[in-house]
């Protein structure tokens, strides 16, 4: 990890705490979500949380059009881990559903 990334997510910790603490920070709203009706792309790592998995299935369950991509051997962040692969992802993505 790039000595930059690794500073940022030191600074960021503190709110990662706030939000952790948080009760509600699982919490999302389906029936809102539902009412998104554009292409949406949702990416995860094979190696990201336990409790990821399971937030992603209820996402792709409320949205109309989504699609899920897993980067193997990434974590919570494959946009930094394997960054070459994931815009690789996203630019595909964009060219399969321009604006």
């Amino acid at each position: 990890m790039p000595p930059e990334f690794k500073q940022t997510l030191i600074e960021n910790a503190p709110t990662f705490l706030d939000e952790a603490r948080d009760p509600e920070h699982l919490a999302f709203d389906l029936e809102w979500i539902r009412g998104f009706s554009k292409p949406a792309l949702l990416t995860f790592g094979d190696q990201s949380p336990p409790t990821f998995a399971p937030i992603v299935a209820k996402l792709t369950e409320a949205l109309p059009h989504v699609e899920v991509l897993t980067f193997r051997g990434a974590g919570h962040i494959p946009h930094a881990t394997h960054p070459d692969a994931y815009v690789e992802t996203i630019m595909a993505f964009i060219r399969k559903y321009p604006a």
